[in-house]
């Protein structure tokens, strides 16, 4: 009896000790995974940082574009009076064509004149086009 109690108690040791073991390698396992997942959340939070970082550059740069076109919008208000006196002024010559001149020869001057502004102006205005084209 005393035999099959040393057994008994050496068979529960060893099933203890094998218990123990599987347990062991469970939570080696589990180390294993918890070390896996903190180096993936730390990717992800420093992938997040990045993309925060990107759209604050974007928001940035947004802003920047919105006050270029209300700028460019503004300086357009402010030059319509100008844009529309011009194409008055234009208007106006378009109703003289310069046939006109050999019949009132004393407009010659003045035609001449208006010739001289309209290409300063046409140059002017090309020039305004340009820049507000790449503004």
């Amino acid at each position: 009896m005393l035999r099959a109690s040393r057994s008994a108690r050496s068979t529960k040791t060893r099933d203890a000790r094998a218990q123990q073991d599987t347990l062991t390698a469970q939570a080696e396992a589990l180390d294993r995974q918890l070390e896996v997942t903190t180096a993936q959340m730390v990717a992800l939070a420093r992938a997040i940082q990045s993309h925060e970082r990107r759209l604050s550059a974007l928001e940035a740069s947004l802003a920047r574009l919105d006050r270029l076109q209300a700028q460019a919008i503004a300086d357009l208000d402010s030059r319509r009076m100008e844009i529309a006196n011009l194409l008055a002024a234009f208007q106006r010559l378009s109703r003289r064509p310069p046939a006109l001149v050999l019949v009132r020869p004393q407009s010659a001057l003045e035609t001449a004149r208006a010739v001289g502004m309209m290409q300063a102006m046409i140059a002017e205005l090309r020039a305004r086009g340009r820049s507000a084209k790449q503004g």
